[in-house]
């Protein structure tokens, strides 16, 4: 609440908390635009989706931008005025294409350099194998899924499904397998049911898609990570229990990737480098990506282009953050540093790779690709917090 006049980038709504947001935000004159982090990947009967974009949802926004055309047909009856929602795609898709690969190379080189050849894994089991416990689980997360207790069943099988998996891979594979958990996952379950195994390596650091680009093979069980594996031009392996329920699952992380449920034949697979025959991808794929993420599309321009639309006259934000703000802002970053909580780990784990110093390696680089954004200045506020501003 210290700034009035402003855009407010919402990363999705949930239903209890968001109105709440909005409010204070509608107090302050701000507009509220929706971009929404998981905007696409659900289970089969669209649960997440129906309720992040919700009646609730477009009424209460200035607008809501969509990743593709399958997703307005899914909800589209939730609109009550269509010039406000545009089918644009998510700029994180965006910069998965081949020109804008120079942003990773330097990282994706370290990577090689110091792990050499490796398969990479990707996991997604933070119902089951959460940082904060199951109960956190079942009580956040059962008024979205009524079957929550069946997810968090299911995670756990697929976390045991995946340690079988490596631990004997690991003995057969002549390189390195990068064990990448999700964020909210609890990575000590891990570590210490590869303990003693050199080969595997433990990490949650650096963008996922550093760590794909340089890998020799990507598995995951149905992982949001198979998407942007195959947008970058790699074959994704999924990697699933047996018998397993197709309503516990995303399906489209499955649609994309070549499925195994039997541990032994995707080892035998793997060993004779089947995947090397992978030639360029079908039609259907294709469609799917496509339909679901827009990637034909100009993302970044035309998000930007709807946002400024919003004003009438350019705004003179003069806003500035008070130096007891600022002391306030200090403390709450120490907190999270140094908080030693469960949630402190969950915050830490979440915010890896937003370091100063790799914002300001991206921003030199996006200025080489894009020389508008040379105007472009950032500025370190506190832990996980920057100003964007531009030089005049």
């Amino acid at each position: 609440q210290l700034f009035a006049n402003y855009v407010y980038l919402d990363k999705g709504y949930h239903h209890g908390t968001s109105e709440v947001i909005y409010k204070k935000i509608r107090k302050k004159n701000g507009k509220i635009v929706n971009l929404d982090e998981e905007g696409a990947i659900d289970f089969p009967e669209s649960s997440i989706l129906k309720s992040r974009y919700s009646k609730t949802l477009f009424k209460s926004s200035d607008h809501v931008f969509l990743w593709g055309e399958s997703q307005f047909n899914l909800i589209k009856n939730n609109i009550e005025d269509l010039s406000k929602t545009t089918t644009t795609g998510h700029p994180r898709f965006e910069l998965l294409k081949n020109n804008f690969h120079m942003l990773y190379k330097t990282e994706v080189s370290k990577i090689n350099k110091k792990y050499g050849k490796y398969i990479l894994i990707n996991t997604n089991m933070g119902f089951g194998n959460n940082l904060k416990g199951d109960e956190f689980v079942d009580s956040n997360y059962k008024s979205r899924f009524k079957n929550i207790n069946e997810i968090i069943s299911f995670d756990k099988k697929k976390c045991e499904s995946f340690i079988s998996l490596l631990i004997k891979l690991s003995k057969q594979y002549d390189g390195n397998i990068i064990f990448r958990p999700h964020p909210e996952e609890n990575l000590n379950i891990y570590k210490e049911a590869f303990k003693g195994i050199e080969n595997i390596k433990v990490l949650f650091e650096g963008s996922s898609i550093d760590w794909i680009l340089g890998c020799e093979l990507m598995i995951h069980p149905d992982c949001s990570t198979a998407i942007e594996s195959t947008i970058m031009g790699k074959k994704a392996i999924s990697f699933l229990p047996r018998n397993y329920n197709s309503s516990l699952v995303t399906k489209l992380p499955l649609d994309v990737s070549i499925g195994f449920t039997d541990e032994n034949t995707l080892i035998k697979y793997i060993i004779n480098k089947s995947y090397e025959n992978f030639q360029e991808q079908d039609k259907s794929i294709k469609k799917i990506i496509e339909n679901y993420f827009s990637v034909s599309k100009s993302s970044s321009t035309l998000i930007k282009n709807e946002i400024v639309n919003l004003f009438s006259k350019k705004l003179d934000f003069k806003n500035k953050i008070s130096f007891k703000n600022y002391l306030f802002l200090l403390m709450f970053s120490l907190k999270l540093k140094l908080g030693n909580t469960k949630s402190h780990r969950l915050v830490r784990q979440k915010l890896q790779g937003i370091e100063y110093n790799n914002f300001k390696r991206l921003n030199f680089l996006v200025n080489r690709i894009n020389p508008e954004f040379k105007k472009v200045k950032m500025k370190y506020i506190s832990y996980g917090l920057y100003k964007f501003y531009t030089q005049k």
